[in-house]
């Protein structure tokens, strides 16, 4: 999930939509105008304790019966299946289910369920065995590595400034790029 800054709280207002991939409005008064976001990752919470111990977890008792210390989707990670109807999977190279990191850059002329400007992605595997990738995405260099410690990739501009991106399985990115 995208970390949402004060900067969109504004938004939450006026009752206007936003795609998760896109952080672009898609329906009301902010259609076309991007959220300012940052990178998120998805890593295991020991992982992420580890390299940041003064994490404060608000609470495992959700009062719900879901075991949330196991996964609990059997072998979704692992299979072909998609759940629900998926555009572009046709083009798929990839196991629908491969980790994937992508960047994006809207160009606020999206039009109606379409991303309008760049985007790239990095494929999780590739990245941990080449350790590094170096791309020119809308006219910069940007970085993207992997990062042993949080077993994910981590995407800066060259300078090492944390770039927004955001990991999905292979199957979204094609859905939505």
């Amino acid at each position: 999930m995208r970390v949402i800054t004060e900067f969109a709280r504004n938004f939450w207002t006026d009752d206007s939509l936003y795609a998760q991939p896109w952080g672009l409005g898609i329906v009301g008064p902010q259609m076309n105008q991007s959220l300012h976001c940052r990178p998120a990752v998805k890593i295991t919470l020991g992982a992420w304790l580890e390299k940041h111990p003064e994490t404060k977890i608000l609470s495992t008792e959700t009062e719900h019966s879901r075991d949330y210390f196991r996964y609990p989707y059997g072998t979704y990670l692992t299979d072909d299946s998609i759940i629900f109807p998926v555009r572009h999977q046709t083009a798929r190279s990839l196991h629908p289910k491969d980790n994937v990191t992508y960047i994006w850059e809207a160009d606020n002329e999206t039009p109606f369920n379409e991303f309008s400007e760049v985007s790239h992605q990095f494929v999780n595997a590739d990245t941990e065995a080449s350790g590094e990738e170096l791309i020119t995405f809308n006219g910069r260099q940007v970085r993207a590595y992997w990062d042993p410690d949080l077993a994910t990739v981590m995407v800066t501009e060259v300078d090492g400034s944390p770039m927004a991106s955001s990991p999905a399985f292979a199957f979204v990115y094609l859905a939505f790029f």
